[in-house]
């Protein structure tokens, strides 16, 4: 009798899993990091740390001409190596821009060992602000 409550007693803990730590507020952005220049193609802003992911609050794009112009990850030069999209390419016209801003974190994130660039599609004047934690 004893060895069966043994056994049930173990599959029961096996069933349960550990509890996780849950957070205890927000987390805020405390870092930026500002593009100006009329570039054609991917130039690192922000980058990676050792087992540290970025993670983004918001960012601000500006655009002086007509270009497509958004963040990606990847390694390497100018993130050239797995590059990968973090935004969608917005398409900016001459005076028009693309804004999503929050002081909190909100779930947008690149993982450790990743560098963050801005990429654009023309050597057009564009002004970006990325809003950040990577502490």
């Amino acid at each position: 009798m004893i060895k069966r409550l043994v056994v049930a007693a173990l599959l029961v803990a096996g069933l349960c899993s550990p509890a996780f730590a849950q957070l205890t507020g927000p987390i805020y952005c405390n870092q930026s990091a500002a593009y100006d220049a009329a570039t054609n193609g991917a130039t690192r802003l922000i980058t990676a740390k050792t087992n540290k992911q970025v993670l983004i609050c918001g960012f601000v794009l500006f655009g002086g001409g007509t270009a497509n112009v958004g963040f990606v990850s990847g390694t390497g030069t100018n993130c050239g190596t797995g590059q990968a999209n973090v935004t969608p390419q917005f398409a900016l016209t001459a005076q028009s821009g693309v804004s999503d801003q929050a002081a909190a974190w909100r779930g947008l994130q690149v993982g450790s060992g990743l560098d963050i660039c801005i990429k654009t599609s023309a050597g057009v004047a564009v002004q970006g602000v990325l809003y950040f934690n990577q502490d």
